[in-house]
């Protein structure tokens, strides 16, 4: 299983819609989405980027 495949199904499982839906929007036909998905997918991403900004290339760690 790819990669970025991976990333779908943690993304969908995390925001509660299915892994088509991230298909969607990551091929920018987000209009075929309710708004409640959309949130709910940002919500997902944001929490994941917060929770992993410190892994990110380039990030100094301080302490």
């Amino acid at each position: 299983m790819p990669c970025q495949s991976i990333y779908k199904d943690i993304i969908a499982e995390m925001a509660g819609v299915e892994k088509r839906d991230i298909e969607k929007i990551l091929s920018r036909r987000m209009d075929q989405l309710e708004d409640e998905k959309k949130y709910r997918t940002a919500a997902a991403v944001m929490c994941l980027r917060f929770f992993l900004k410190e892994n990110e290339p380039g990030q100094r760690r301080s302490g």
